[in-house]
């Protein structure tokens, strides 16, 4: 049988050698250390229920859950911050995102999204002359790009345009042929050249934001609905009746789904999931969570927050602590700040 922590001893937590048993979870066997140096589990309080150490279904954990208040519940602004852009998913998104969106204004904002569009149907020409040529910084191909001014009439008006071309042959006065969209010499082009600096291929990078964007999404929900359920939700206990490997691995872990069953207010006995990689924080065959009286369905295990949510003496819930905050808002902060500054600059270099 494993050891169960005292009322006495709530503010620790073992550490020291680790052993599997047979269902394939870690004990944890040797002394106890200050939950300061270490993160206590969700809503640890003095005098609480003696709770597991090792996740033993022959020895159900008993976690404090009659320490929180009926909802609704105040949730911090700090807390409910750290459950929006905490956690693996919105961290990682973020990342991807803001080193993805990079690529995207270098490359994609450059590509020439005009010859999909105007030059997809019938088109028409003219005889133009090259008014000027720049080389820019763009290469494609490992050759440089350049800009090209160019100047034709159609129907007596003349007209200008700029186009873009790894050619470099093309110097001032030379003759050139326009090419434009039947009807529609107000967009033009100098044939077999470009309307930007980048080809159309150059679009696959946009795939990195993309990826980026999911990731954000998946865990702005999940932060989301999990402060919601913190305020207004109900707790209980889960106890896990199975679980399964997934095809996913993050930092060569597979990510694995838990099962827990637990009942709810209504008498009826519903199911939660979580899955994480990081199997260590649900070693526990019991866990407390919280779910919507309304859907009990809708549940949340406050192991699998991405904060910890703590738990004074009355029953308050706590803010977090504004440096591991700070951490966590860096990246948000950051990519919003600097992707935001380019639009703005676009948006006013076109006015």
């Amino acid at each position: 049988m494993p050891k169960r922590v005292s009322k006495n001893t709530w503010r620790t937590r073992l550490r020291g050698s680790r052993n599997t048993t047979a269902n394939g979870f870690t004990t944890i066997e040797g002394k106890a250390m200050d939950s300061d140096a270490a993160n206590d589990g969700p809503f640890d309080a003095p005098n609480a229920a003696p709770v597991d150490a090792v996740g033993d279904a022959a020895t159900p954990a008993e976690p404090p859950l009659a320490l929180l208040p009926q909802p609704p519940r105040f949730v911090p602004v700090s807390l409910r911050l750290g459950l929006w852009f905490g956690g693996f998913y919105n961290q990682f998104g973020w990342l991807f995102f803001g080193f993805g969106m990079i690529f995207y204004w270098v490359f994609a904002a450059n590509a020439d999204y005009e010859s999909i569009y105007f030059f997809a149907s019938d088109v028409e020409t003219a005889p133009g002359v090259v008014a000027a040529t720049e080389e820019l910084s763009f290469k494609v191909n490992k050759r440089s790009v350049h800009r090209v001014d160019y100047r034709f009439t159609v129907g007596g008006v003349e007209r200008s345009g700029t186009s873009y071309t790894t050619d470099g042959g093309l110097g001032p006065k030379s003759k050139t042929t326009i090419e434009y969209p039947a009807g529609n010499p107000d967009v033009s082009r100098i044939r077999g050249a470009g309307s930007a600096p980048m080809p159309i291929w150059v679009l696959f990078v946009t795939i990195f934001p993309l990826v980026g964007l999911i990731f954000m999404s998946v865990g702005f929900r999940r932060g989301r609905g999990a402060a919601r359920l913190l305020a207004d939700g109900m707790p209980a206990v889960g106890t896990r009746v199975r679980e399964e490997a997934t095809n996913v691995k993050i930092n060569n872990r597979t990510v694995m789904k838990y099962f827990y069953e637990f009942p709810a207010a209504d008498g009826n006995v519903y199911e939660a999931t979580a899955s994480t990689h990081l199997t260590e924080t649900l070693a526990a065959a019991q866990q407390p969570l919280l779910y919507n009286p309304a859907n009990p369905g809708d549940a949340t295990l406050l192991a699998h927050l991405p904060y910890r949510p703590q738990v004074d003496e009355l029953g308050q819930v706590q803010p977090v602590k504004l440096r591991r905050l700070f951490w966590t808002l860096l990246l948000p902060t950051v990519s919003t700040l600097g992707h935001g500054s380019v639009v703005l600059w676009r948006l006013v270099s076109n006015i």
